[in-house]
């Protein structure tokens, strides 16, 4: 990440510098301004690795299964083969 100052006479002005250096992409951090002399400071950041984290490969996804009749031990779901003991 890339974080720098700006100072300009105007917030305008002061803003023109971040878009001129950083471009649309800049994020503003910090914004102060001079109450005497009617300066304004931007502070403002840009992610330098924002573009090589595009590149990254999604994981890939795996593919559900489908809904079995029985479960993976053989057990019947319904009760019909279920012997009931009293006791």
């Amino acid at each position: 990440m890339k974080i720098k100052k700006y100072d300009g006479a105007t917030m305008t002005e002061a803003l023109e510098k971040v878009k001129q250096e950083l471009g649309p992409e800049a994020v503003i951090l910090n914004v102060r301004s001079d109450a005497s002399s009617g300066s304004v400071e931007i502070t403002a950041a840009l992610d330098v690795n924002h573009d090589e984290r595009a590149d990254f490969p999604r994981p890939e996804r795996r593919e559900r299964r489908a809904y079995q009749e029985k479960d993976p031990r053989g057990i019947a779901e319904s009760g019909e083969d279920r012997q009931w003991h009293s006791g």
